[in-house]
């Protein structure tokens, strides 16, 4: 009943107090009691979508506690997989925001999203997210060039291939990997068109040699019937 009715609540530009207060209790909320909270997303939407600036970055810092609490726990996420999508879906919407300040905290829970160590689940989001903060590297904003430059470190420092070698992206180091690699498949392929192939070799090649030696003694067989048959009937004659 709370939350509804904060939810319902306007504000004028004058009013500073009013949404602090309501920020920093929805923030506590949703970090203290994240599963109250969840079940009460739709009175989280329309904090988003409320006039004031102070309460859309509450709404937001709550919606970043709430991904937080499903990424920890391994069965709450798989079981509520549609929810993490609307909350990562607000954090990106939010990205372009009419306030910088908005739009700084959206990107703040992208990057507390990748520094936790569930942040490996969102591999396919990587490339959205670093080309969201490559755009906004170009903001009017010092805030939001900030948090988006913050972002983007997050997303190199913590790439997903930090179990492989040393964890650099050393380009020189990965191309010869990639040759590496290469030659070790080249050498599984079988060579079709050299000369030095064993044909005998060839399971293929056996089978079909074999299914050729059953045709030509069926065929000898049933020459020699024919012969039988033919002698039986006329008998040998000289002529």
């Amino acid at each position: 009943m709370v939350l509804k009715e904060l939810s319902s609540k306007t504000f004028n530009e004058n009013d500073v107090s009013g949404p602090k207060s309501i920020s920093v209790f929805l923030s506590s909320l949703a970090h203290d009691s994240p599963r109250l909270v969840m079940r009460q997303v739709s009175l989280v939407e329309a904090f988003l979508d409320n006039g004031s600036t102070t309460v859309r970055c509450g709404a937001l810092e709550a919606v970043s506690h709430m991904l937080s609490a499903l990424t920890d726990n391994e069965e709450d996420y798989n079981t509520s997989q549609e929810l993490v999508t609307t909350f990562i879906h607000h954090l990106e919407e939010r990205v372009l925001d009419t306030s910088p300040f908005v739009r700084s905290r959206a990107f703040r829970g992208l990057k507390d999203l990748m520094s936790n160590k569930a942040g490996i689940k969102f591999t396919d989001k990587r490339l959205r997210w670093t080309k969201l903060s490559v755009r906004h590297m170009q903001d009017r904003s010092n805030l939001v060039r900030k948090s988006a430059l913050a972002l983007l470190s997050e997303l190199v420092t913590e790439h997903p291939y930090n179990a492989i070698g040393d964890g650099t992206l050393r380009m020189t180091v990965w191309k010869q990997r990639l040759q590496v690699i290469k030659d070790e498949i080249t050498e599984l392929e079988p060579n079709f068109f050299s000369d030095d192939v064993d044909e005998t070799a060839n399971p293929m090649n056996e089978t079909m040699a074999e299914e050729e030696q059953n045709v030509e003694g069926e065929s000898e067989g049933d020459g020699d019937a024919d012969k039988s048959t033919n002698e039986g009937q006329y008998g040998s004659s000289t002529w």
